[in-house]
C-alpha cells in the first residue's frame, strides 16, 4: 500500500508549484521591503531580529509562503488553469503569509515573556507582535507584496495554461 503524503493530503504538483513560486515572490518582497522601505542592508540578526517592523528574520518567510500558498491554491483554484483567479490567489497568499507570520512572532514574543517570568505580559506581547506584523506590516508592505502576488499567481497560472 502506497502512503504518499502528497496523496494523503490531496494536494497536487500544481498546488506545490504555486507554493514554490509564492515562496520566491515572498523572498523577493522581503528583500525589497528591507532594502527599499526600511533601508536595511543584510546584516547578521541571528534567528530573530529586533527591528520594529521586521521581527522574524528572512528564514521562515519563504517557508510560510510556500505552505500558505499551497493551501490557498488547493482551496481557491479549480483543476484547470485560471490566470485571473491565480492573480487573486496570489494576493490572498501574500496577505495570508503576513497573518501567519504575525501569529508566529506573537507566539515567540509570548514564549519570551513566559521565560522572563512576566506572565501578565504574555497576551499583550502576542497582540502587539501580531498587530505590528499582520496589520501595520500589511499597510506598509502592500505596495510591494500585492503586485508580486498578482504577478506570481497570474504568471504561474498562465504558464500552466500554455503548457
Amino acid at each position: 500500500m502506497n502512503r504518499n503524503l502528497i496523496d494523503y493530503l490531496g494536494v497536487s504538483q500544481r498546488d506545490i508549484g504555486a507554493g514554490v513560486v509564492a515562496g520566491g515572490a515572498a523572498l523577493l518582497g522581503l528583500f525589497l521591503f528591507n532594502n527599499l522601505v526600511l533601508g536595511e542592508e543584510f546584516r547578521s540578526q541571528g534567528l530573530f531580529a529586533d527591528s520594529m517592523f521586521v521581527y522574524v528574520s528572512a528564514f521562515p518567510v519563504p517557508i510560510i509562503a510556500v505552505c500558505v500558498s499551497t493551501v490557498v491554491w488547493r482551496v481557491m483554484l479549480p483543476e484547470e488553469p485560471a490566470p485571473v483567479r491565480g492573480a487573486l490567489a496570489g494576493i490572498v497568499s501574500a496577505f495570508g503569509t503576513l497573518i501567519v507570520l504575525g501569529v508566529l512572532q506573537g507566539v515567540v514574543n509570548s514564549l519570551e515573556a513566559i521565560f522572563d517570568v512576566a506572565l501578565n505580559d504574555v497576551v499583550s506581547d502576542f497582540i502587539i507582535a501580531f498587530a505590528v506584523i499582520a496589520l501595520w506590516g500589511r499597510l506598509f508592505s502592500a505596495i510591494l507584496i500585492a503586485p508580486l502576488g498578482v504577478i506570481g499567481g497570474y504568471g504561474y497560472e498562465r504558464y500552466l495554461a500554455q503548457r
